[in-house]
């Protein structure tokens, strides 16, 4: 039912979105502790979040002053400057592992599956795939964001929130064809979008919860500008009275 819905672009009501979740989490046998089909469950709540809820992360992701500024800032940012004193976090500390954890994820689930076919990123990271390849196993130290990755890791964040707006805005266009909608063609169209999304989503997702955002952010942020406060108050009052099913914590908007 749940795949019906998504191909032919169904939203569903309330009780038939609850049901749905329960039928992946408890009909199929999943449970939050069984780490196997963690990121299988991820990866499905993932792509049903983009399918059901890609208007309202359109809607948040385009807002000019909540996003889009915060966008535009670091896409005006060139020069990444050079690291001194490169800014460790201490290793007893659990935020500190939670986001290196992060990291290392963003390189194995997103940065390892390009190491091969390199041409399909426009950023080249040569840096960041040699350390896709050599990261230590679980609970092993290393510091994905340092002088040799800064810049790549700067341009490669530009691109992965470039794909994930493509993604969205291709959606919201695929959603307003209505002549299109129940083809073939337009199926296949939104199936690789949801698809676009996910992926960007996630690699941006890893990105925003890990130790080498916060120390890039660190590093250039004498370079930011911050939009006025007024005006992201607004934003955020009429962006709360906006109506739709809830999504789940997809991706940090920066």
């Amino acid at each position: 039912m749940h795949t019906h819905i998504l191909e032919n672009r169904i939203r569903p009501s309330l009780s038939t979105h609850l049901w749905i979740l329960s039928d992946v989490l408890i009909g199929r046998g999943y449970t939050l502790n069984d780490r196997q089909l963690q990121p299988e469950l991820s990866k499905w709540l993932s792509r049903y979040t983009a399918a059901i809820s890609y208007k309202k992360m359109a809607r948040r992701f385009n807002n000019t002053t909540l996003s889009r500024s915060y966008v535009e800032s670091l896409q005006q940012v060139k020069d990444i400057p050079f690291m001194s004193q490169p800014w460790r976090e201490r290793a007893d500390d659990r935020r500190g592992r939670d986001e290196v954890d992060s990291d290392r994820l963003f390189l194995e689930d997103f940065v390892r599956l390009y190491t091969n076919c390199p041409e399909r990123l426009n950023t080249q990271i040569p840096n960041l795939f040699k350390m896709a390849n050599d990261v230590p196993p679980n609970n092993g130290v290393f510091q994905l964001y340092t002088n040799e990755t800064r810049t790549e890791f700067h341009y490669l964040l530009l691109e992965l929130l470039d794909r994930f707006k493509e993604a969205l805005d291709t959606l919201i266009a695929l959603d307003k064809d209505e002549a299109a909608k129940g083809s073939d063609q337009a199926v296949k169209l939104f199936n690789k979008n949801v698809g676009n999304a996910h992926r960007n989503g996630y690699a941006l997702l890893r990105l925003s919860r890990g130790h080498a955002f916060r120390m890039h952010l660190e590093n250039i942020k004498t370079l930011l500008e911050d939009p006025p406060r007024q005006q992201i108050q607004g934003d955020i009052a009429q962006d709360a009275g906006a109506s739709g099913i809830s999504s789940f914590p997809f991706v940090s908007v920066i």
